[in-house]
């Protein structure tokens, strides 16, 4: 049997990432789970698994899941000794990717957040007498400012960054490039943007890319939406990079390698394209969204912070956030994936296209919006 750690199970890749290793009859999780307020590690675990019985795991799966309470961010994952030296002993694999997709962290909370939880598993790797390989989540973020395309390799300093999530990653992932210089098997992954399940829309957590829907369908601005410029943005269906990060950890000629998880500049959409498709697909699926009211660009950049002071209370934290994500609307940037798909048109995973997902996304962002409202 295989003994992969999977670190983040209850993320938006690592929660499509378990049922896709639970495939593998010859593959054992072990899940490191913290407690959250009003609920238990146990109670975690079975929530996770209600979920993943959305994919057909059922009994025999289950049984060969391991939860374990402990914190990726501690000294031995907050295990103790005898623990931490057993799961030592037995790992084969690791699938780490835990930390916070949050753009508004401090520096401090960020660096805990990505560094912190990497030192403690990099070390674990490195103690593993039975180790074959780590995979490691990284983001295409970690290329900050830099302009034009991005390529799948490890990258020089960018001339900087747009928030603390990024640089902090970056850090990050030099320090899993210093382990890989040491000798450990590592393949870095760099999502783009994380959406749900390509067929199902499934997710286990709305992030940045939803809420941006919001701002592109003028649901948060009385259907008014500026007229954006032609800025692409790079969306990847969680299965697809939870297909990819599977294929990696059983194949060790793969180590040192980097893998774009993203649509690519072919494959992404102009920002203004949403514009067009996401309110049919949300009154389709019982949200009705009037078509957007477009004024200029101009105009918008300088209204924002008074949108944000006389927006209605529950509307103002979206306005707050919004200056984070247009500061991405300042550089031409795409990051280049033909290496990263030809290699894994040969583990038979091919890249799904944005038009073709995305009335799944809504659907099941739909259906939970009606859910909340009712």
């Amino acid at each position: 049997m295989k003994t992969v750690l999977v670190t983040g199970a209850a993320g938006a890749v690592g929660s499509a990432l378990v049922p896709v290793l639970l495939k593998s009859p010859d593959v054992r999780l072990v899940l490191l789970l913290r407690s959250a307020p009003g609920r238990t590690v146990s109670q975690r675990g079975e929530e996770l698994k209600r979920f993943w019985s959305a994919y057909g795991c059922g009994t025999a799966e289950f049984d060969r899941i391991e939860v374990v309470e402990g914190d990726v961010g501690q000294e031995r994952l907050g295990l103790s000794e005898a623990a931490y030296g057993e799961l030592r002993r037995r790992v084969t694999h690791i699938a780490h990717g835990a930390a916070q997709v949050k753009l508004n962290m401090s520096e401090e909370e960020a660096r805990r957040s990505s560094l912190g939880t990497t030192m403690p598993v990099l070390r674990l790797a490195q103690e593993a007498p039975n180790l074959e390989k780590l995979d490691y989540l990284s983001t295409v973020g970690v290329a900050g400012t830099t302009e034009g395309g991005i390529l799948e390799r490890r990258l020089d300093p960018p001339p900087g960054f747009h928030n603390t999530y990024e640089s902090s990653k970056a850090e990050a992932e030099n320090a899993v490039w210093a382990a890989r210089d040491q000798g450990l098997p590592i393949t870095v992954h760099r999502p783009s943007m994380v959406v749900g399940d390509s067929h199902t829309g499934r997710t286990l957590t709305f992030q940045v890319f939803y809420h941006l829907l919001e701002f592109l369908t003028g649901r948060v601005s009385a259907s008014w939406v500026p007229r954006l410029p032609r800025f692409r943005l790079d969306i990847v269906p969680n299965d697809f990079v939870a297909q990819a990060v599977a294929a990696s950890l059983s194949r060790p000629e793969w180590a040192g390698r980097v893998l774009h998880l993203s649509s690519g500049r072919d494959g992404s959409l102009l920002l203004d394209r949403y514009v067009e498709l996401v309110p049919p697909l949300l009154t389709a699926g019982g949200v009705v969204t009037p078509p957007p009211r477009r004024f200029p660009w101009t105009v918008f950049r300088f209204a924002v912070p008074l949108l944000a002071a006389v927006a209605p209370p529950h509307r103002r934290k979206a306005f707050r956030h919004l200056p984070r994500f247009l500061s991405y609307l300042k550089e031409e940037t795409y990051f280049d994936n033909q290496n990263t798909l030809a290699l894994l048109k040969t583990a038979g995973i091919p890249l799904p296209r944005v038009q073709d997902f995305l009335p799944a996304l809504i659907a099941y962002y739909s259906a939970a919006q009606k859910q909340h409202i009712t």
